[in-house]
Parts: structure tokens; sequence; C-alpha cells
């Protein structure tokens, strides 16, 4: 069996924790800063509402918040590297950069790699025809299984060196930048109740600040998230909405828009739960919503505002009011 059959129980956890499969959202009084709430168009009756249904913001924020700017993010050369068919190359050349943002690009394409290996190891020894919970669905059909094959094997073709061993290589002794976000990235617990400000501004200033998606997902037990100064429902259906946001943002962050094919993401997706052949994030992310679904059209309204809090380096379009900065846990 191959090492990384050994961190199979890891690569389960991560994937979670790799917003693509997600957790969710629950209820509120109606107290200061005002939690998102369902607007009236929230299922459209007429054909002209029907067409705007996935732009128009269905958890309406009550009042705006200040936008502030840290450094506008350059994700080409990771997209570049999440579609190359040598990854290995575009890591290596990452890594050696040792500039702002190189080691935490190379670090999510090394680790992206690893996930779509374990996958394609674990799959090809459980067998082609077997699928994850949930996804029943996809069952006895003979072209998913010959797709997902197909796709474990692409994998395996790009990633199988990029993936040997360790997923965790650290940045050289030299490279203070790829040092420090290690640093930082170490320091996150997604359990944590005070908002983790000074770790999120490392990641900012390097352009990774989608790395946040892993530790400030919304969970109705966890602490409060907030999103551009308004408190984030808990409901079901808001959790929903604003993690299906995250995890939308940050593949696009990673894989980037307008890159239908074999993504590093579209492999994932393909092996573990046979939803191959989607090119847009949302067609595979968003396969188990309906199309009128309410959450689908809020998390299709929300993400491209959490994409560019992301590029903008905006860690404050995710704190708390200042009042409310220990983030405490709901009730």
């Amino acid at each position: 069996m191959k090492p990384r059959l050994a961190w199979s129980w890891l690569g389960a956890f991560a994937l979670a924790c790799l917003g693509i499969v997600l957790a969710f959202l629950g209820g509120w009084p109606e107290v200061e800063p005002a939690p998102y709430r369902l607007s009236a168009t929230a299922t459209p009756a007429t054909p002209a509402q029907q067409s705007r249904k996935a732009v128009e913001p269905l958890f309406v924020p009550e009042r705006p918040a200040p936008r502030t700017a840290v450094a506008m993010a350059d994700w080409g050369r990771l997209q570049a590297g999440m579609h190359d068919s040598n990854p290995y190359a575009a890591y290596m050349a990452l890594k050696e950069e040792r500039k702002p943002g190189s080691y935490a690009h190379a670090w999510r394409l090394k680790r992206d790699c690893w996930f779509v290996a374990v996958s394609a190891d674990v799959v090809e020894y459980s067998g082609f025809d077997s699928f994850k919970p949930g996804d029943h669905v996809f069952a006895n059909r003979p072209e998913l299984m010959a797709a997902r094959q197909q796709a474990a094997q692409v994998a395996r073709s790009r990633c199988d060196v990029l993936s040997d061993g360790d997923w965790t290589e650290r940045p050289y002794p030299d490279d203070v930048n790829g040092l420090r976000f290690e640093e930082a990235m170490n320091r996150l617990d997604p359990r944590a109740m005070a908002f983790p400000r000074a770790e999120l501004q490392v990641l900012a200033a390097q352009g990774a600040l989608y790395e946040l998606s892993q530790y400030l997902s919304a969970d109705a037990d966890g602490p409060t998230r907030y999103f551009e100064g308004q408190r984030i429902a808990n409901t079901r259906e808001g959790r929903d909405a604003y993690n299906y946001a995250l995890s939308l943002a940050t593949v696009y962050a990673n894989n980037g828009a307008g890159r239908p094919g074999e993504g590093i993401s579209q492999l994932l997706l393909c092996i573990d739960y046979g939803r191959c052949n989607a090119g847009r994030p949302e067609d595979y992310l968003l396969a188990s919503l309906p199309s009128d679904s309410p959450v689908r059209a809020h998390a299709m309204a929300l993400y491209p505002r959490i994409l560019a809090a992301f590029a903008r380096g905006d860690v404050e379009a995710f704190a708390p009011p200042p009042q409310s900065d220990a983030s405490p846990t709901r009730h």
C-alpha cells in the first residue's frame, strides 16, 4: 500500500476543511448588529424575478460596512499550476522564489495535489463502483465509473511526484515569508472564540486570505461569524449559504474562472463523487442543491463579494464589529 493511504484518514478530515463538503448556519433574535435576513425575493414569483434570482442577494445586510485593502492578490501562477500537466514544476518554481505568497501558493498546490492523489489511491483500492455517502444517485452508472477511473489516472500521472510522502513540506530555512505563513497557519484554530486578526493579516499580505475558509466557516455550535459588518444568521439556510459561498470563492481563487476541464478540484470531485465533466465550480460544488433553491441563489450572490475580499486582502470584511470582537459562541 502506498504511503499516502496511511494518511487517508487525514485526507478525509481535510477534504471537509477544503470547503468542498460544507457545514452550515441556525436563528438569532433581532438585536444589534442585525443578522442577514431572507428578503421578499427569496422565492420569486414572476418570470422576470426568476431570471434575476441568481444575482439578487437573499440575505440582505441592513447597513454597509467600510472596506479596507491590504494588497491585491496575484493567483495566476497558482491557478496555472492547478491545471498544469506537471504541477511539481510549478510547485518548485513557487517554493524557490521565497517571495511574499510564493510558498503559500506552493503549499496550497502541494496539499490539493496530495488530496486528489489520496482519493485516487483510495478509490482504486475500494473499487470505482463505490461512492461517498449521500451520492447514491450516481451509483450503478457505468459511464461515471469509467469517468472516475480516467480522472484517477490523470490525477496519478500529474500528482504522484508532488504528492509523494507527507504534504506538509516546510519552507526553506531562509524563506522568511514562507516561515511567517507557516507560523500563522499553525496558530489558526477553528475552535478559537477570538477573531484571529493577526494571523489573517499575515495571510492577506501574502495573497492567501482564501485559507481562512478552513477556519471561519459557520457552525451551529461554533463562534459567531460576520461578513461585511453583519452577523451571519444562525439558521440552517444561512449557514449553508455562507459556507457554500466561502467554498466557491476559495475554489475560484485557487483554480480561476473560466477554466473548465481537468483542474485539481474537478478531478477530486469526479473521483470522490462522480461529478465529472463539470466546468464551473458552481456546477459541482452546488450540484446537490435544486436550481430554485434560495440557498443556491444566495451563495451565488455572496461568493463574488467574498472572492473580492480575498483578492483585496480585506481581513476586516470577516471581522466582528469592535464591540463583538470576542466572537461569542452561539446559544
